[in-house]
C-alpha cells in the first residue's frame, strides 16, 4: 500500500506531516510517526491505529506543532534536492543538444528542426491539402499526433531553457523551482 493512505488520513489533521509523507523523504517521517504511535514502522499498522485510536491524531497534531522547525527544514531540504536532480537533468539534455549541434554529422544536429518542419508540413498536408483535392484524409491514431507532438514540445521547451541560460536569464532556476513546486502539490 504504502505511505499514500496514511498521507490522506494525516493531510487534512497534520498537513505538514502528511505533505512530507508523500514526498521523498516519506520512509523517515513514517518512521517518525510510527515511532510517536508506538507502532512498527508499516504504513499498514499505522493506518490501522489511525482508525482504531482517537488519541493517534492528537499525537500526530502535537508532533507536528512540537517539531514543526525541525519538519519544514526536511520539506526544504527535500525540495532542494528535487531541485537539484531535476536542474541536473536539465544540465545532462542541454550537454546532449549541445553535442548534436556541434556534431559535423547533419543527422544528428538536424533531427529536431526536420521533425518541426515535417510535423507542420503533415499537418497541414492530411488537414487542408488532401480535402482540398477531394481525397479522404488517413486515420491516422491519435497516439501518433500526441507523441510526436510530445516530442516536439519537449525539445522546444528544452532549448528554450537553454537559450534562455545562455542569455543570463536569471529567473530560469526560479521556473525550475516553480515547476518543481507545483509537482510536488500535485502529488
Amino acid at each position: 500500500m504504502g505511505w499514500d493512505k496514511v498521507k490522506d488520513v494525516l493531510g487534512k489533521a497534520a498537513p505538514l506531516v502528511g505533505g512530507l509523507l508523500g514526498g521523498p523523504v516519506g520512509g523517515s517521517v513514517g518512521a517518525l510517526v510510527a515511532n510517536v504511535l508506538g507502532v512498527d514502522n508499516d504504513p499498514d499498522q499505522v493506518l490501522q491505529e489511525l482508525k482504531n485510536n482517537p488519541d493517534a491524531l492528537v499525537k500526530i497534531k502535537t508532533l507536528e506543532s512540537e517539531e514543526r522547525i525541525a519538519l519544514r527544514k526536511l520539506a526544504v531540504e527535500a525540495a532542494g534536492n528535487e531541485l537539484a536532480a531535476d536542474t541536473s537533468r536539465i544540465k545532462a539534455i542541454n550537454a546532449t543538444m549541445q553535442s548534436e549541434a556541434k556534431s559535423e554529422k547533419w543527422p544528428q544536429w538536424s533531427w529536431r528542426p526536420f521533425n518541426g518542419f515535417l510535423f507542420g508540413t503533415t499537418i497541414f498536408c492530411v488537414y487542408f491539402i488532401l480535402p482540398l483535392s477531394d481525397l479522404p484524409p488517413p486515420s491516422v491514431p491519435s497516439e501518433i499526433w500526441m507523441g510526436w507532438g510530445a516530442i516536439l514540445g519537449v525539445s522546444a521547451w528544452h532549448r528554450g531553457a537553454h537559450k534562455r541560460v545562455v542569455d543570463g536569464d536569471k529567473s530560469m532556476s526560479a521556473s525550475i523551482s516553480d515547476a518543481v513546486k507545483s509537482r510536488r502539490g500535485a502529488s
